[in-house]
């Protein structure tokens, strides 16, 4: 169950809740999907607090994780690294994290043991086509919430805020899940679709993404998330706090996987 729960906050990671709610807010969505669809390239830092909680067993686990990241959307392709730390109790453990993925995998690095691991090539398989939706796929999605968004500007930028609780975030969740994350990939950690689902309350979710005036390029995005998951009698409530900004936009020539990496990595199946 947990699996799925860090499972589902990764897929929602993929979706972007933009929309608009007049003329003009329409004509800037409009050119910021023109550029984004042109973006070959970007620089990303992330700033991402989780906090999980149970009351059946009195559990409570809080993770802060900082980390930058360049990509290519042609190939698709993506070099992250950073800083994780986790708290449960009075315990608590920093992690470094590293990850490649490329045409020739995804490969991680563990700090505990200091080696590189590579995912089975199915999975991996799955998670290039997750990246791979169309992005207008993922304006379909937004479709029933474009009343509810807020559009704003200032001397720079261009704002769309949207909140959303209840029910109505619960059916667009519900859309993400079956656009993102295929049936083998919630079978390979253990999970399925329709039980995740069911399972899922979504209390309420903020989001905000800013514009760039000039070019018309997303320059940040932040999302606030407050959800519980409920399954077999245990109950788990989930937030989720994301601080993004992107730069370096068609800067990134190509990322491959160091040969040291390619000749050590251990594979892994799950």
């Amino acid at each position: 169950m947990k699996k799925g729960m860090f499972s589902f906050v990764f897929v929602l990671l993929t979706a972007s809740l933009v929309a608009c709610n007049s003329e003009n807010a329409q004509d800037v969505y409009t050119k910021a999907m023109e550029v984004s669809e042109e973006m070959d390239s970007a620089e990303v830092s992330m700033d991402m607090n989780q906090f999980l909680s149970s009351p059946n067993d009195s559990m409570e686990l809080e993770m802060e994780s900082e980390m930058e990241a360049e990509m290519t959307l042609d190939p698709i392709a993506m070099y992250q690294k950073g800083t994780m730390t986790m708290t449960m109790g009075e315990e608590t453990m920093d992690t470094e994290t590293e990850m490649y993925m490329t045409e020739e995998g995804l490969y991680t690095y563990d700090s505990m043991s200091q080696s590189w691991m590579k995912l089975d090539n199915e999975l991996y398989g799955d998670l290039m086509n997750m990246e791979q939706q169309d992005p207008a796929a993922q304006l379909e999605l937004l479709e029933p919430f474009m009343d509810d968004v807020e559009f704003e500007e200032s001397d720079d930028t261009y704002i769309f805020k949207f909140t959303g609780e209840g029910e109505e975030v619960n059916q667009f969740t519900e859309k993400i899940l079956d656009e993102y994350m295929s049936s083998e990939i919630m079978a390979s950690i253990g999970e399925d679709v329709n039980k995740v689902l069911e399972s899922m309350t979504v209390n309420k979710l903020n989001y905000e993404m800013v514009i760039d005036k000039e070019t018309y390029e997303t320059r940040t995005f932040a999302m606030d998330l407050y959800m519980t998951i409920a399954e077999e009698g245990e109950e788990m409530t989930i937030a989720q706090q994301i601080n993004a900004e992107y730069t370096g936009i068609n800067t990134v020539d190509s990322i491959e996987v160091p040969q040291e990496v390619l000749d050590n990595a251990v594979e892994m199946s799950y």
